[in-house]
């Protein structure tokens, strides 16, 4: 059974109060029973109640949707109290979900809660009657999380279960939540964003992977979507704030603009959010949701008069609403970088310049020494106090770019900076702060123009992240103020499919059971690709050997916290231990990728051996950045016989899994169409024809599909007794509009209906 937990609230808050209490600077939060009392106060007053709940009624379009939000709300109500310097910040949160069938009611028969969260839940019966739902007889949960910085099980979260009673089909589900916070602004110098994240809003924490494989690296913000997993017939934000808040506001990709209304309270300002009959967010392949699909982004800073002109927030000094950005803002965001920059020194830096750096003289080759030596360095660091692998252990890249931007300056290399907010987090057009933003750098070196974006594992020096391609971004020239920074709009092309390749040699012959075939498979991976395969290929006995000689260090596992210091002067010992405890954990990660190499082929075929996995290069070497490994694997239950002397071979099960698209759901396109980055998937295959045997029906492996989506071309032949088949197909691009969708799916299902089609072998 399917439960859907509800976290009633998880506020992002620095402190709390109260406008109208007596401020305790020893005390700064509410207390526990004070939130309770101002959540009474405020549901006497009907403070949840707008007219976004009036109607219990589903529209008739979303008759037959399992769950139906009928309203929502959140509103943020803050302001300070010029006679006693109180600050307060309140949040106030309900939703109504109508419930229309089994699974709905299956879906929502537990409720999740923090010991802390302010929260009443009401059941609505279709005749109308209202029951509150018992908090009390919530029980304790424990739940053993991963502690990130140590790597092993040691935290404890322990929140309330609940289990609803009595829902049937039909009923309303109303749920009132509430926090507060408060501050003395004599005291109360933080400028960062005031900012809440509520169920069941659809959040997504907005930034991009420097490790390019989708992981989220973390950028300061909140950003909604308003399509959500079930329809939306309404949902309202609203801000009502007093003076020294300020709110940074974006609405995205055709969403409605905020507006102005009237407040209550004299000399603050009220603005609304609203938004009405949003369908289901589905679940599309090649999506990127920010790119292209409604959603909000905001901000609420708390600044006073005397640090207002100080914070790094883009807030309007007027006290008004900002809705966007323009190029002073971005000049003061680069103003920062530049002055971070000159502080980026500590011991990296220094440690490479003193061991490798004063030694080299060509700029070009200083550059991508100290590209190295920053990479090996931060993921040692890291990595030593983590069970994650080092590959994937991401970076800063804006700390690398920092760093980049010092060497410039002490070799005299004319650069400068290139800044841009990623597709995934909506583009420049969302940009709200500086952790939106990712960075590069752009150097003339020796007179060729070389930008570098990131500093990770895989990557080569000058390798471009596929963020950065194809959207809007600023080259930002440096200057000794703020007023004299040069901004140009500036983009990146997208690299070519061709640039981005998976390759696949593939040579097959059945055994003499004809039932067996055992293959062998070279695998060429140029690009982005590499990414995908890391697990398989990376080289643990390489990486260690260079952490060695770039640290100076004679071994790495073998220490004085384990063994005694009589066997520590013993080099035989050290040598022999050091030896078998990097042999072991090199054996152990070989066999790991063997099983992951494994794994992968079982996905889409029946294995009945995987025979060897060999390395030809791993893609970590400066001038050898394709991956490149030999497999030799065996497969079954790819001839099938009739019984008599007519066998079928499924030929096109030779290419990996295709996506398929058959549901009507999936063939109709909500957003538009982002790839990851353009690629291509290049299959050269030769199989022998067992002896004998005559092979019919290879015109049915010759397709031949092109637009300027993708593209899907494949042809065949038989020389002698080897059948020759040559595949390509590529994604084109990195961005199309959803009216593109019917073209992406024509080279899609030729490449589904391929890997139908069976060959006739007959003796």
């Amino acid at each position: 059974m399917l439960k859907r937990i509800l976290y009633t609230l998880l506020l992002v808050l620095a402190v709390a109060g109260n406008a109208d209490a007596q401020f305790n600077r020893k005390r700064l939060p509410y207390t526990e029973q004070e939130r309770k009392e101002l959540f009474k106060q405020y549901i006497k007053q009907d403070a949840f109640d707008d007219e976004v709940f009036e109607s219990n009624d589903v529209p008739e379009k979303w008759k037959n949707e399992s769950m139906v939000v009928l309203g929502r709300k959140m509103h943020y109500q803050g302001d300070v109290n010029p006679w006693n310097n109180i600050g307060y910040l309140h949040f106030f949160f309900r939703t109504k979900i109508k419930l229309q069938d089994k699974y709905a009611v299956e879906t929502y028969s537990e409720y999740y809660f923090d010991e802390g969260d302010i929260v009443e839940i009401f059941i609505q019966k279709p005749d109308g009657t209202r029951t509150m739902v018992d908090l009390d007889d919530a029980i304790e949960v424990k739940e053993n999380i991963p502690n990130l910085f140590l790597g092993v099980n040691v935290s404890i979260t322990r929140y309330k279960k609940l289990a609803i009673p009595g829902l049937e089909p039909g009923d309303i589900i109303d749920v009132y939540s509430f926090d507060a916070m408060r501050f003395n602004r004599n005291y109360f110098h933080w400028t960062d964003p005031l900012t809440a994240l509520v169920w069941p809003f659809t959040w997504i924490k907005v930034g991009i992977s420097i490790m390019y494989d989708g992981g989220y690296t973390g950028s300061f913000g909140n950003a909604k979507l308003l399509h959500d997993d079930v329809p939306v017939a309404g949902q309202k934000v609203s801000f009502d704030l007093g003076r020294n808040f300020y709110l940074n506001f974006r609405s995205l990709n055709g969403a409605p603009e905020i507006e102005e209304g009237d407040s209550k309270k004299r000399k603050r300002r009220l603005w609304v959010f609203k938004d009405v009959m949003r369908d289901r967010l589905k679940e599309e392949e090649f999506s990127e949701p920010f790119a292209s699909l409604p959603a909000i982004k905001y901000e609420i800073t708390f600044a006073n008069n005397r640090e207002k002109r100080k914070t790094e927030k883009l807030i309007d000094r007027k006290n008004k609403l900002k809705t966007a950005v323009n190029e002073k803002d971005i000049k003061k965001i680069a103003h920062k970088f530049f002055k971070e920059s000159k502080e980026a020194t500590g011991d990296i830096y220094y440690k490479f310049y003193k061991t490798q750096g004063k030694k080299i003289k060509g700029n070009r080759e200083f550059i991508e020494a100290f590209y190295n030596h920053y990479r090996t360095t931060k993921l040692f660091q890291i990595a030593r106090f983590s069970n994650d692998a080092p590959y994937d252990v991401a970076l800063n890249n804006a700390d690398f770019v920092k760093y980049m931007v010092k060497i410039c300056r002490k070799r005299m290399i004319d650069y400068t900076l290139i800044a841009g907010v990623p597709a995934s987090a909506g583009g420049m057009d969302a940009l709200m702060s500086k952790e939106d933003l990712i960075w590069g750098i752009k150097m003339n070196i020796d007179g060729e123009e070389v930008i570098y974006t990131d500093c990770d594992f895989y990557a080569q020096p000058g390798e471009v992240n596929p963020a950065f391609e194809g959207i809007k971004l600023y080259e930002i020239k440096p200057a000794s103020s703020r007023r004299r920074i040069k901004l140009d709009e500036y983009s990146i092309a997208v690299t070519k499919p061709a640039d981005n390749q998976f390759k696949f040699e593939i040579k097959a012959e059945f055994q003499d059971d004809l039932d067996t075939l055992k293959v062998a498979r070279n695998t060429h991976l140029k690009g982005m690709p590499r990414y995908r395969y890391k697990a398989r290929t990376f080289s643990y006995d390489n990486y260690f050997e260079k952490v060695k000689e770039q640290f100076k260090m004679e071994s790495m596992f073998v220490n004085g916290r384990v063994y005694e210091k009589s066997a520590l002067k013993d080099d035989n010992f050290l040598d022999e231990e050091e030896a078998r405890i990097q042999n072991g954990i090199v054996e152990r990660y070989s066999k790991i990728a063997q099983k992951n190499a494994k794994g992968d082929l079982r996905r889409d075929y029946v294995v009945a051996s995987h025979d060897k996995l060999t390395i030809k290069q791993n893609g970590l070497e400066v001038g050898q950045p394709d991956i490149i490994f030999d497999e030799e694997y065996r497969l079954v239950d790819l001839l099938d016989s009739n019984g008599g002397n007519v066998y079928i071979l499924k030929i096109g099960e030779f290419i990996d899994g295709q996506i398929e698209l058959n549901d009507k759901d999936d063939r109709e396109r909500q957003g538009d169409i982002v790839f990851p980055y353009s690629r291509s998937f290049v299959y050269d295959i030769e199989l022998v024809i067992p002896g004998g045997m005559q092979v019919s029906s290879i015109e049915a492996l010759n397709r031949n599909v092109e637009n300027e989506t993708g593209s899907f071309v494949s042809t065949a032949k038989l020389e002698g007794s080897t059948l020759k088949i040559h595949l390509e197909k590529v994604y084109k691009g990195n961005f199309h509009s959803k009216d593109k969708w019917e073209d992406l799916l024509k080279f899609i299902d030729e490449a589904v209906d391929f890997r139908s089609v069976k060959l006739i072998l007959s003796k």
